[in-house]
């Protein structure tokens, strides 16, 4: 048996680095819907825009992303880091980008790889299938 959906809300994000080559896809699944809706937010409102950007083009993009968006980083700490306190801004961008490292993986090349889309599957249960080998 292989288990092919957790249960709970599962992020799914493909994503490429540089010229739209060495595309991946990563998953992670949280409990609540309210995550769930705050992940696909970040991946679409922000992973978007620092990809392929070296470290110095995604601060200040990371930082007005952080500040304009609070209730969703506190959700995002909430569930992912299981911190109930508020970060400092610092610590927040860390929130975030383990969040990217995680959906996005890694790049070789810039800071962040370029999340090209982000689906969000609901299942009440782990959904397991079996393998079928014919000889």
């Amino acid at each position: 048996m292989r288990k092919i959906l957790s249960k709970g809300y599962t992020i799914k994000v493909l994503s490429w680095e540089n010229d739209g080559d060495a595309s991946n896809t990563e998953q992670v699944t949280v409990h609540s819907k309210e995550c769930a809706k705050a992940m696909y937010k970040l991946c679409t409102e922000l992973f978007g825009q620092i990809g392929n950007c070296q470290y110095e083009e995604a601060q200040p993009i990371l930082k007005k992303w952080v500040d304009s968006s609070p209730d969703l980083v506190q959700i995002l700490n909430k569930e992912y880091d299981e911190e109930p306190e508020i970060l400092p801004l610092e610590a927040q961008i860390g929130v975030i980008m383990d969040i990217n490292r995680d959906l996005l993986g890694f790049s070789d090349i810039c800071y962040s790889r370029v999340c090209e889309k982000c689906e969000v599957f609901y299942s009440p249960k782990d959904i397991f299938v079996e393998e079928v080998k014919f000889e």
